[in-house]
């Protein structure tokens, strides 16, 4: 089964399970995205650390963390 065999099957739901898939698949895409953020943040961390990345002000950070 690829892709578009997928789509096909979730189109063919009833509304109601097909809003209930595409909210799943949703917050699966936003707990994905939230991890590649966690894992940036360590591996920069990490440079940090090396001495590889500067140091920002704390208040730079904070702006960025708020922006994200």
């Amino acid at each position: 089964m690829d892709a578009a065999d997928i789509i096909r099957e979730i189109e063919a739901l009833p509304e109601e399970e097909k809003r209930k898939v595409m909210d799943f698949v949703l917050c699966l895409a936003q707990q994905r995205f939230e991890e590649a953020q966690i894992r940036i943040a360590c591996e920069r961390l990490d440079d940090y650390d090396k001495g590889l990345e500067e140091g920002i002000p704390h208040e730079e950070a904070m702006r960025l963390l708020r922006e994200n």
